[in-house]
């Protein structure tokens, strides 16, 4: 029988929270859930307990790197393996309450989803917080052109409450991501993958590419460890950032969603932002020669000076007044 969903989890260095993340996953109420592992070359054992919960559950599936090859490709080995119905991505470190799946994919068999999104809640150990869950019929599922829209926009341009721009808090019909190609990027070359994989999904969903609903209640507990790759000063770097954004600017292009004035304004309001962002992070720990140098060679891509270009206001009253000058420099840069 088809797995109702498949849940891919990279596993890399995960050390003792390896064992949470599985033991609520293999406890999980839905029926039929495949677990994918994907074993990143991991140095800590990890490996070995993967392989000795592969062998208590007949569910569990383990994939081999053959190299290191982050988190990015190896969601992509994963998504190879996978056979369910629907996708969902857990990282090696976090957990979920025992009902998560199974009431994400009844939300999404009841209205005919393609995509489903729920809360999560950030903890930082040693904090533990439960999560009061309310039955599902307790619940007013949320949907419409208007909602997706507005969950679309505040995704472009990083103003958002709900977890839009975070895969974990979703799940994704196996067949919409095929149909639309939709994979991840390397992360040895860029940051932000769940925010460009993201911004696929929600531009084809705008574009009448699919359904999507929204079940309001938390379910992933999101641990946010200080010493984790995307806590660290140097993840933030001027030359990944501008990458992801080029990336972004291309999806927005060749969709023809860049088009859309509101869509543009978004997007390099974003950018602006990030780069500003990343730009005084490198300054302040390289100096701001070297930060200058990495500046003048973001400048050089088509997509960013288009980006920039298409702008529409000098000045933008959502952003400080710092990164409003941050702004005009770079659009002076791209005439």
């Amino acid at each position: 029988m088809q797995p109702k969903v498949s849940v891919i989890v990279p596993v890399y260095n995960a050390g003792s929270h390896l064992y949470r993340c599985l033991e609520t996953l293999t406890h999980q109420t839905l029926n039929e859930l495949e677990i994918i592992l994907v074993l990143d070359c991991p140095t800590d054992g990890s490996e070995r307990v993967a392989e000795e919960y592969a062998q208590q559950y007949a569910n569990i599936k383990l994939v081999y790197n053959p190299e290191n090859l982050h988190i990015g490709e190896s969601r992509n080995r994963g998504l190879e393996a996978a056979t369910g119905e629907y996708i969902g991505f857990a990282d090696n470190d976090d957990y979920q309450e025992l009902r998560m799946f199974e009431d994400m994919y009844k939300a999404a068999k009841q209205k005919d989803a393609d995509v489903v999104l729920v809360d999560s809640m950030d903890i930082r150990p040693p904090q533990e917080n439960v999560i009061q869950l309310k039955e599902p019929d307790q619940l007013n599922i949320v949907e419409g052109k208007e909602f997706l829209q507005n969950c679309f926009f505040a995704l472009l341009s990083g103003n958002y409450t709900l977890r839009v721009g975070m895969v974990h808090s979703h799940i994704f019909r196996r067949e919409f991501l095929e149909r639309f190609r939709i994979k991840f990027y390397d992360t040895k070359q860029i940051i932000g993958e769940d925010l460009l994989f993201n911004i696929q999904i929600y531009g084809n969903l705008y574009q009448g590419g699919g359904k999507f609903i929204y079940l309001p209640q938390a379910y992933y507990y999101y641990v946010i460890h200080p010493e984790s790759l995307s806590h660290k000063a140097g993840y933030f770097r001027l030359d990944t950032t501008g990458k992801l954004f080029e990336k972004i600017g291309e999806y927005l292009e060749q969709s023809g969603l860049i088009q859309e004035s509101s869509i543009a304004d978004l997007f390099a309001g974003r950018m602006i932002s990030s780069i500003y962002s990343a730009w005084s992070r490198e300054t302040l720990e390289q100096g701001p020669l070297y930060a200058l140098r990495k500046l003048w060679k973001i400048r050089g891509s088509q997509v960013i000076r288009r980006g920039i270009k298409r702008y529409n206001k000098v000045y933008n009253p959502a952003l400080p007044l710092k990164k409003n000058i941050c702004g005009v420099f770079l659009r002076l840069l791209c005439i």
